[in-house]
């Protein structure tokens, strides 16, 4: 029987892993590595260990997964000699974010970003099967604006090819055959590989949505039903903006019937003068709640929150989304070359009147103002 290994890194990553796993993998040997990149990691392994979904889960638990602006150059930098000493020793490395040996002679690997532990584990599994393949998967906004490998520093690619060279290390890009990504055809630039569609998650299907619910722990809420805005916070470079977003909001319809869904990456805290509802379950992921309520009439309002994005493709037949980014351009970040296209392809590809691009505060509530 064929084996197959997932390396997920987010819980959207893990959601679509299952999916992957029950739709096209049903009949592979299949095990998944949870990386420790969200304050319940461990505790979605332990619940997803328990179902027993996958054959083998394990726990990457490394300071590799330290990614992001929440994280200073300070407490990253310990993790550049981690790296190196991964490149020179992958087998020992992968025992220690593991915390165990892997053995087994996989035929596939499937993770989004290939970033250090991917590379890491497919060093170490490419030892026992120099067939291996690679295949990547969806991870929100990001997967549809440009390719993932071109963000790194061209020093670090100098450096990794020097170094690959000398300790005969792989280059998990180069055996890549595929992306499984939700729409196909939003896909704002040329992948270099060929590009799947994923199977649809599917809300009716009350097994499937009853044991993703059991291992995020969530129970529906009735407050979703009272809320016409949802803000989406985001993480890093977006912090400020949110603020200032989330006030005009206020102006323009009660603090009642708004809720802010917390990014899983991003503290409370900032949130904590506005008197706006939390969502109360930050941990659980925002595909988790989409299978489990109706957002129809509800207004979807984000700087550049992915969930907006994937709540569209998967589920969101009708209702707004509203992203600000424009509205913040070279103050908090620089737009992607690709943002432009990526909106002419959401207007094409779904009705043209569910997405809003304001170009400034003002115009933003103006927005809110028309559409409420």
């Amino acid at each position: 029987m064929q084996k197959v290994l997932f390396c997920v890194d987010s819980y959207l990553q893990l959601i679509i892993s299952i999916s992957l796993r029950l739709e096209i993998y049903s009949n592979w040997d299949a095990d998944i590595v949870i990386y420790n990149t969200t304050p319940s990691a461990k505790k979605i392994y332990d619940f997803l260990k328990e179902k027993k979904v996958f054959y083998n889960t394990f726990f990457a638990d490394s300071m590799l997964a330290k990614v992001g602006d929440n994280y200073s150059l300070i407490e990253k930098f310990p993790k550049y000699f981690v790296y190196i000493y991964s490149i020179f020793m992958p087998k020992n490395s992968c025992r220690k974010i593991l915390n165990n040996c892997l053995v087994q002679q996989y035929d596939q690997l499937i993770f989004h970003g290939h970033g250090a532990i991917a590379e890491c584990i497919f060093n170490t599994c490419y030892q026992l099967n120099n067939k291996l393949r690679c295949y990547r998967i969806d991870d929100g906004l990001g997967t549809y604006l440009s390719e993932w490998g071109v963000e790194k520093w061209k020093t670090r690619i100098v450096l990794e090819k020097i170094l690959y060279f000398l300790c005969n290390y792989k280059h998990i890009e180069n055996f890549i055959d595929g992306y499984y990504v939700a729409e196909p055809r939003m896909m704002a630039f040329k992948a270099p590989y060929p590009v799947f569609k994923l199977p649809n998650l599917n809300k009716k299907d009350k097994k499937y949505v009853s044991l993703l619910n059991s291992i995020f722990g969530y129970t529906k809420k009735e407050y979703f039903e009272r809320k016409k805005i949802i803000f989406f916070g985001t993480w890093g470079r977006g912090v400020a903006g949110d603020i200032e977003l989330i006030k005009v909001i206020k102006e323009v319809i009660p603090v009642e019937e708004i809720l802010i869904k917390v990014h899983p990456r991003e503290s409370q805290e900032k949130y904590k003068d506005l008197e706006i509802d939390l969502m109360d379950q930050s941990e659980v992921p925002w595909e988790i709640v989409m299978l489990n309520h109706d957002f129809s009439k509800c207004i979807f309002v984000t700087a550049e929150s992915s969930a907006v994005f994937t709540s569209r493709v998967y589920f969101r037949t009708t209702g707004a989304d509203v992203y600000a980014y424009k509205c913040f351009n070279g103050k908090y970040y620089d737009l992607p070359k690709s943002i432009e296209k990526w909106v002419d392809l959401y207007r094409k590809v779904y009705i043209k009147k569910c997405l809003f691009v304001p170009h400034s505060i003002e115009n933003f509530k103006k927005v809110l103002s028309e559409i409420l």
